[in-house]
């Protein structure tokens, strides 16, 4: 029983770390997108009024976007939640660290304290 929970835990865990990459990936494609519409403007001569409907609607859609992350974390802090509730224990933090105040590693310390 326990080990059909750790697979089931995985292959969420495996499909929750591709859709936040995925997310992050179509945020910086998005952010280029917006920066290239006004240098293209500019680099045309054009008018600053000149695609401002399209420069909003691209920022409506990044906009959009990080509402995602922003409910992908809060799914993923539910899941964890989860994750303790059915009784099993963090055995792997992901792909990268997770820098809290309180739960620095000792080894980032120093480098915390310093950027802040």
């Amino acid at each position: 029983m326990l080990e059909r929970r750790r697979e089931a835990a995985k292959q969420v865990a495996d499909r929750l770390f591709e859709f936040e990459e995925q997310i992050d990936l179509a945020l910086a494609a998005g952010a280029k997108l917006a920066a290239e519409l006004p240098e293209a403007r500019r680099r045309a001569h054009l008018s600053a009024v000149v695609g401002q409907e399209a420069i909003d609607l691209v920022g409506e859609a990044l906009h959009a976007l990080y509402q995602v992350r922003k409910k992908t974390v809060d799914a993923h802090h539910e899941l964890a939640d989860v994750h303790s509730k059915v009784g099993l224990k963090v055995y792997a933090g992901g792909m990268g660290w997770k820098i809290f105040d309180d739960r620095i590693p000792p080894e980032l310390t120093v480098v915390a304290k310093k950027a802040a």
